[in-house]
């Protein structure tokens, strides 16, 4: 793939934190990533995202941004999504996913060209 394309969870780099620095454990980034791979993973509601974060293995726990591999609580992610501008995050992941679409097809069609 492309070098262009971005890191996922640095994708939320651009999204403003609502959140008072004070007592602030996780990153913006850290709990925007889990929510948004949790609703890929089809967990809707914020208990399920909450459920599932906590069931990630230390192996994935290791490849987010999270502070000594502690996932997000249930009450951090609420706070987080209702202070969110959500067409604004769909927007950033939307860009984002369309960077990764444009450089895969990129690849695909260059190694076709190159093909006895």
């Amino acid at each position: 793939m492309q070098g262009s394309v971005r890191p996922f969870y640095s994708i939320f780099d651009a999204l403003p934190d609502h959140r008072r620095a004070q007592g602030k454990r996780h990153s913006l980034d850290a709990v925007l990533a889990v929510v948004t791979l949790a609703l890929i993973n089809q967990q809707n509601s914020l208990r399920q995202i909450a459920e599932w974060a906590q069931g990630l293995s230390w192996q994935d726990r290791k490849r987010l941004p999270l502070r000594h591999n502690r996932v997000p609580s249930y009450s951090t992610i609420r706070r987080v999504l209702g202070d969110m501008d959500v067409w604004m995050l769909a927007n950033v992941v939307q860009a984002w996913v369309e960077k990764v679409l444009a450089a895969y097809f990129q690849t695909c069609l260059l190694y076709t060209s190159q093909s006895p």
